[in-house]
């Protein structure tokens, strides 16, 4: 694990990349900001996790490290070890950690529970919508140090998941008063100049060739409203609605409203759930944010993936499916929704036993 720090004193402020080897969007931003080494408010704590993985170019060495918290000083795997050592490094910060997925292009923010510190910062931070992960954090970092924003920057070594990490740390700063808001920040093009991530050996997937396992490896047993039927052609993506000023890379059509009339999500009369707002003070909302705010989003179950030779997607991440409408398929044979839910993480070839989950709208992060 290599540990750096911008300023002088105690930091309350910690940055960390690579927590997944394979995964090189968090470490560039991270090694991006040492090289420039811009001037702080407050110190901040730079940190890259798993450094022995990110070296071999896979996701973990023995065991994957976001499934390993709190860890174990004396564990038998390295992981084990390193999970137990990166929560000593990180207690007492508010701490920022970035990963990509193979399932959007867009970035997001994931937590156990959309708390005081989703609140706060969010609304200040450029993204697509937040993620209510609660049923799904066991061995997570988010679990286990509330205090993290957890974010997926865009898809797996790609140039648009660096630029938007870079971004995002940036933002990230600023909200938490470690830069000021309104001051200038890294140039992404140049800070990643020469920057395999951003198009060169690093750009690709899984080291093995075989599909890497997504953020939220899905419990053993699931279950799953779907039945197959008659297989439709692909759903056309949604169209794009005007750019917002400096969109973040990989950004196309804002998610569907989470909470339109009769679906079961926050805000809405089936529920009677309150619509979260943020409590965070000062500052105006990200870039990019909508004058609605950003839209919230609580996982339901996972999706199963059967044994199968080829796998589909027919939706967009974020975007709502009907009763009735078909969202993926398996060796051709379609899936067909059985009641209404919003994918997350849904990809054909992300997780090795689900397709990714089913979510339900939970209101929206306004910063007001």
């Amino acid at each position: 694990m290599r540990v750096e720090q911008l300023g002088e004193g105690e930091p309350e402020v910690a940055v960390v990349g690579g927590i997944h080897g394979d995964e090189p969007c968090g470490v560039r931003a991270v090694e991006a900001v040492l090289d420039a080494r811009p001037a702080v408010e407050r110190p901040v704590k730079l940190v890259v996790a798993n450094e022995a993985a990110a070296a071999a170019g896979q996701r973990y060495l023995d065991v994957d490290l976001n499934r390993s918290f709190p860890g174990d000083p004396d564990g038998e795997g390295h992981e084990h070890r390193l999970a137990y050592d990166l929560l000593a490094e990180l207690r007492g910060c508010t701490t920022l950690s970035m990963h990509s997925t193979q399932s959007y292009a867009g970035p997001f923010a994931i937590f156990e529970g959309v708390g005081p510190l989703a609140r706060a910062a969010c609304p200040h931070l450029t993204l697509d919508a937040v993620v209510d992960a609660s049923a799904f954090t066991e061995g997570r970092l988010i679990a286990h140090h509330p205090e993290t924003v957890e974010v997926e920057c865009g898809r797996q070594g790609s140039p648009g998941a660096a630029r938007n990490a870079l971004r995002l740390v940036g933002e990230f700063l600023a909200a938490a008063g470690a830069r000021p808001a309104d001051g200038g920040w890294l140039d992404a093009n140049r800070a990643l100049a020469g920057d395999s991530s951003t198009g060169g050996s690093d750009a690709r997937g899984p080291s093995d060739g075989t599909a890497s396992t997504e953020d939220f490896e899905p419990p053993t047993s699931t279950e799953c409203a779907t039945t197959p039927s008659e297989r439709p052609p692909a759903a056309k993506p949604p169209a794009a609605k005007p750019p917002a000023a400096e969109p973040p890379e990989g950004r196309g059509a804002r998610p569907s409203d989470p909470n339109p009339t009769g679906t079961r999500s926050g805000g809405t009369p089936e529920t009677g759930e309150s619509t979260p707002t943020a409590a965070a003070g000062g500052g105006s909302a990200a870039r990019g944010s909508s004058e609605e705010g950003v839209p919230v989003y609580r996982l339901v179950h996972a999706i199963p993936k059967p044994a199968a030779t080829t796998y589909e997607v027919f939706v967009e991440n974020f975007t709502r499916v009907a009763t009735g409408e078909a969202f993926a398929a398996v060796d051709g044979e379609p899936l067909r929704a059985e009641e209404p839910f919003y994918p997350v993480l849904l990809s054909p070839y992300g997780y090795e036993t689900v397709f990714g989950y089913a979510a339900e709208g939970a209101g929206r992060l306004d910063g007001r």
